[in-house]
């Protein structure tokens, strides 16, 4: 622990507080990627849906314009 991280830390933390051991950081870090994985595909799961959802929207809307036009 280098002079900054130790004045952070005196700071930040409430005295009288341990610190989380390097396992149940760990643990913490693991849980968090995997919800950050997790947020992400559900996220790329929605805006393929929207894209679908357009494209479906464009080719159905396509042969009316070509009956008003025709």
């Amino acid at each position: 622990m280098d002079y900054y991280e130790m004045k952070l830390r005196q700071r930040f933390e409430p005295s009288g507080v341990t610190r989380n051991t390097q396992s149940e950081e760990d643990a913490f870090y693991a849980s968090f990627a995997e919800r950050c994985a997790l947020y992400t595909r559900l996220l790329e799961k929605l805006a393929f849906r929207a894209n679908t959802r357009d494209t479906a929207v464009a080719t159905s809307s396509q042969p009316l314009i070509r009956k008003t036009i025709g």
